[in-house]
């Protein structure tokens, strides 16, 4: 219900969500529907939707910018 709530805010119809994830339409209907998806389906709407954070080297770059990068 969450993904859909989400969804709806940003006015994206499950077709074009489908289109950014590079899913099935039907995939994003199921998940909608019932929860039910591979965990690669969730990742990819998750990421289409912009719903994730930044790493946890890229917090912690944040936080110290002179922090050294690691190689």
């Amino acid at each position: 219900d969450r993904l859909r709530t989400q969804r709806l805010a940003q006015k994206l119809t499950q077709r074009e969500l489908a289109g950014m994830a590079g899913l099935s339409l039907g995939a994003v209907r199921k998940l909608e529907h019932d929860g039910q998806s591979s965990l690669e389906t969730l990742v990819r709407v998750v990421q289409a939707l912009g719903l994730l954070g930044p790493s946890p080297e890229d917090r912690r770059q944040a936080a110290d910018p002179e922090a050294e990068r690691p190689l």
